[in-house]
C-alpha cells in the first residue's frame, strides 16, 4: 500500500527471509565490498562540517527510546 505526500509516494518494500529490508540490501551490500575492498576511501568528516552540524541541531532534544509514529518494522 503506497502512501502518498502530494508529488511523494512512499512504498513500503518486503523484508528478506533473514529480516534485512529488502530496498537496502543491495546498498549495504555494495557499501560493505567498497570498505572493505578501499578502506583508504574512509575519511573523517572535516572539522567545519561537523562545527556547522552541531550548530544547525543544538538544541534539538532526541529521545531515541520514543516511539515512532506510524507502520515500521526494524
Amino acid at each position: 500500500m503506497p502512501y502518498e505526500f502530494g508529488d511523494i509516494v512512499l512504498v513500503p518494500f518486503p523484508f528478506t527471509e533473514d529480516g534485512r529490508n529488502s530496498a537496502l540490501v543491495p546498498f549495504l551490500d555494495l557499501l560493505a565490498s567498497d570498505i572493505a575492498n578501499r578502506p583508504e576511501a574512509l575519511v573523517p568528516l572535516p572539522n567545519a562540517l561537523l562545527t556547522r552540524i552541531e550548530r544547525l541541531t543544538a538544541g534539538v532534544a532526541v529521545d531515541l527510546d520514543a516511539a515512532i509514529e506510524g507502520d515500521v518494522a526494524l
